[in-house]
């Protein structure tokens, strides 16, 4: 692990347990076990460090989504990428906490805002190439990728508040995405 990845993940603990008000140099360096010196020769800023924090997030989900196995099965397949950006466990409930963090954030810091665009184009755009190729006769992919998008995110901000409705959650999920992902010129189930 290098050891901007060490700071990155310091700092997604501590925006964790505090918000981005817990994140200085300063206590990121001390949740590492380095000293703040070491740090700002690895990332000299806040913002640095906060961008790194995000990235190495993102970096995280990434990796679990390219582990999971293909089904073949659009609803099926986009479940499970959905399934690992909800707080369903210590993981991803840290990685929710700084997601919601810095999306409230972001209203108001550009590159924060930019940080997001980024990571949503990255997404949308596996979504709609997704649901194109598995559904050539769905006349807006795009919109159809956006929905699934805002209602993860709706579903991220709920459960960080109400852990215990994940099966109410998931059970919605498979419902949305049976009505978001049945072909055109089926009846939706």
């Amino acid at each position: 692990m290098t050891r901007r990845t060490e700071f990155a993940d310091a700092a997604l603990r501590l925006v964790a347990r505090g918000g981005l008000e817990a994140v200085s140099i300063r206590t990121v360096a001390a949740e590492a076990g380095w000293s703040a010196g070491a740090l700002q020769k690895t990332l000299g800023t806040k913002d640095e460090l906060l961008t790194a924090a995000v990235e190495r997030m993102t970096e995280r989900v990434g990796a679990r989504m390219a582990a999971l196995p293909q089904t073949g099965d659009l609803a099926t397949d986009v479940a499970a990428l959905v399934q690992e950006t909800l707080p369903l466990d210590a993981v991803r409930r840290e990685e929710g906490l700084v997601w919601t963090a810095v999306a409230g954030r972001a209203a108001t810091v550009p590159w924060m805002a930019d940080v997001l665009r980024d990571q949503d184009a990255t997404v949308l755009g596996w979504l709609t190439g997704a649901v194109g190729h598995a559904r050539p006769d769905e006349p807006d992919p795009a919109a159809v990728a956006s929905t699934v998008v805002a209602l993860a995110d709706g579903w991220t901000t709920r459960l960080l508040y109400a852990p215990e409705a994940a099966d109410e959650v998931l059970r919605a999920l498979d419902r949305a995405l049976a009505l978001l992902l049945a072909p055109v010129d089926t009846p939706h189930p």
